[in-house]
């Protein structure tokens, strides 16, 4: 084989070597955006707000067992495995309000919360503990 034989194939053999490398050898997905199994197990439960936490460009969440120091009230989300969400919060009156709604997981570790009626909320999962979520909102 001289090398412009050879040469010819080069093409055919990249145009091989991009389609394998292509949509069909990604991670699962769900909605068509890439998901982290684990990170997403983590996540589901109930998040309670401690704004005691926050630093000035990131978010602490707890579970309803920390011992939270008394507040009028704190923003709360509970992230089911299905996708579903509700989201509880003070409300004018400072009488809780809850919403449902949807929650997913995109990539590169953005929380995406979609609670009905409500605008929809991004966030980088900073780190996330058995005890405490740290998001930074997008």
């Amino acid at each position: 084989m001289d090398v412009a034989s050879w040469a010819g194939g080069l093409p055919t053999l990249f145009a091989v070597f991009l389609f394998s490398c292509g949509p069909a050898h990604k991670k699962p997905v769900a909605g068509g955006i890439d998901m982290n199994p684990e990170m997403q197990s983590q996540l589901i439960g109930h998040w309670i707000h401690s704004h005691e936490e926050d630093s000035s460009n990131q978010l602490v969440f707890r579970h309803p067992d920390h011992a939270f120091p008394p507040s009028r009230g704190r923003a709360e989300y509970r992230l089911d495995s299905g996708g579903m969400l509700l989201n509880t919060r003070p409300g004018p009156t400072d009488r809780r309000e809850s919403a449902e709604g949807s929650w997913s997981l995109e990539e590169d570790a953005t929380l995406l919360l979609q609670p009905a009626g409500q605008s929809p909320q991004r966030f980088r999962v900073v780190s996330i503990e058995p005890d405490k979520l740290v998001l930074s909102p997008r």
